[in-house]
Parts: structure tokens; C-alpha cells; sequence
């Protein structure tokens, strides 16, 4: 018979195991401490050495402001227009004058309803008729302005014979507060009217025609005295 096989070799042994790895540690590094700004002083040879600390404080940065826009002014609102005090009447010492009191001041921009022609007085427009001689009617509210400011107003009837109306130019010709103008549907020939007072005439030669005048123009009844009669408006014939 065959020989036998030798037996195996025996099997070496095993390696030994390596050590197990330590689990990996984090390091935590203290943050470090900042020491708040101070003069430090250092002790060297007996003497005290002053060391200037730098600041190490960061600045802050402020973050840009949201301007809120500006509102507009409130307005307040308008005052009312305060009605001027009227005079009391002024009595009159020429026979034959009536004098009216309470008349208005104001100034109007639309017409007003006196209540009686021509009006002696009373609210009226901002412009005043320019003092002088007129061959054509002039505007009420225009005409009591011209009365504030001293203006005697000689009215006639627009039929009144033409000598007459020349002596009636008589007394406005030269007169720097006379205003002369015809006025239809008078009662009366001949009307004169100064601030608060009207004289009704039938005859062109009255005396008082001349005393009227000469007493109220631009006289003692004038609200605004001193104010001109000119400046205005319209353009008179004569002055």
C-alpha cells in the first residue's frame, strides 16, 4: 500500500489584537478674559511707571433712523369779518336835514337793498366813485363809499332844465369831496347827501344848497376822515 501524507504543519498562532483606540477628546479652550480698561502700574527700581491701557472698546454703529414725513400745517380757519359799530345819528343845525343812525361800515361785494334812495349810508363796495361832476348815474354802493370818505352827493333828476344842472355844477365845481351825478325816480328835484344826512330840495336856489356844502364836505359826519375822494373809479366831466 501507499504510504500516508505527512500531517499538516500546525498553524501559527494569532497575531495578539491591537489595543483599543482612547475615544477622541474635544479640547475646550477657555475663552479669553478680557480685563476692563486700567491704568496699570508697574513697580520698577522704587518707582512707579505709569503704562497708558489702550481701549479696546468697539463703537457701535447705529443702525440708520426712518425720518416719518412731515405732515402740512393745519390751517386754522378764517375769522368772520366783525361788522364795524355804526354812529348814532348827527343832529343838524340846517333846516330841513334828516340824520340817520346805525348805518353798516362793511365792505360788500354784491349789491345792496337799502332802504331808501339815494342811501344816506350803510354797507357798500370796496372801490369808491371818484369825486366830481357826472353826466351819467353812478353806482349806489360805489357812492356811499365815496359819502365815507367825506363826499357831499348832489343828486338831481335826470329831467331837471339844463340851467339848473349848470348851477348845481356851481357848487361841486373845485370841490374835492363834491360828487354830482343825475339819479333817476327822486321825489324830489334836488337831493343832497353827506354820511348819515340828506337835505330834499325843490328849488335850484335854495341857500342851504351852498350851506350843505359847505358844512359837510369832507366835514364833522365823515367816518374815515382825511381819506381822499380820488383813486378810485370813474371818470367825471368836471371836477
Amino acid at each position: 500500500p501507499p504510504p500516508l501524507a505527512p500531517p499538516p504543519p500546525p498553524l501559527a498562532p494569532s497575531p495578539p489584537a491591537a489595543p483599543s483606540a482612547a475615544p477622541a477628546t474635544t479640547a475646550t479652550i477657555p475663552p479669553p478674559t478680557l480685563t476692563p480698561p486700567s491704568i496699570a502700574t508697574v513697580q520698577a527700581t522704587n518707582t512707579a511707571v505709569v503704562v497708558p491701557t489702550v481701549s479696546t472698546k468697539i463703537p457701535t454703529v447705529t443702525s440708520a433712523r426712518t425720518v416719518a414725513p412731515t405732515s402740512a400745517p393745519t390751517l386754522a380757519p378764517a375769522t368772520p369779518a366783525v361788522p364795524t359799530m355804526a354812529a348814532p345819528a348827527l343832529a343838524s343845525d340846517i333846516a330841513g336835514v334828516q340824520s340817520f343812525g346805525g348805518l353798516g361800515q362793511n365792505h360788500v361785494p354784491y349789491p345792496v337793498n337799502y332802504s331808501m334812495r339815494p342811501p344816506p349810508g350803510g354797507d357798500h363796495m370796496s372801490v369808491w366813485q371818484n369825486c366830481g361832476i357826472y353826466e351819467e348815474p353812478v353806482i349806489d354802493e360805489q357812492a356811499v363809499h365815496s359819502m365815507e370818505h367825506g363826499a357831499v352827493w348832489i343828486a338831481y333828476q335826470p329831467n331837471l332844465a339844463l340851467p339848473a344842472v349848470q348851477q348845481l355844477r356851481g357848487h361841486a365845481r373845485g370841490n374835492a369831496y363834491v360828487l354830482m351825478a343825475p339819479y333817476p325816480g327822486l321825489s324830489h328835484p334836488i337831493v343832497l347827501t353827506a354820511w348819515g344826512l340828506q337835505l330834499r330840495l325843490n328849488d335850484v336856489n335854495d341857500s342851504r344848497i351852498a350851506t350843505f356844502v359847505r358844512k359837510y364836505a369832507n366835514g364833522p359826519q365823515t367816518p374815515e376822515k382825511g381819506a381822499r375822494c380820488s383813486g378810485g373809479v370813474g371818470s367825471p366831466v368836471e371836477r
